[in-house]
């Protein structure tokens, strides 16, 4: 988890630091519903939305798919 923590906050630095034309770019998130049955939706977001979402528990998406966004996947999976 700590790896996720330090990934997730170089990318907001990133984020922080780059251009206003990255103002423009789409970053897709696992966004956490707390759904015992669909506990993640596939959310795309401005990338000035992500920090928002990440302070209330979504996550950079590590796959294409919702499949990704458990434990199995990546993600750190539903609470």
């Amino acid at each position: 988890m700590t790896t996720k923590l330090v990934a997730t906050g170089a990318f907001l630095a990133f984020l922080a630091s780059a251009s206003i034309a990255l103002a423009e770019d789409k970053v897709t998130l696992c966004h956490v519903t707390e759904s015992d049955s669909n506990p993640f939706v596939l959310i795309t977001v401005s990338s000035n939305a992500v920090p928002a979402h990440v302070s209330h528990g979504d996550f950079i998406a590590p796959g294409e798919t919702v499949e990704n966004c458990d434990d199995s996947g990546g993600g750190p999976g539903p609470n």
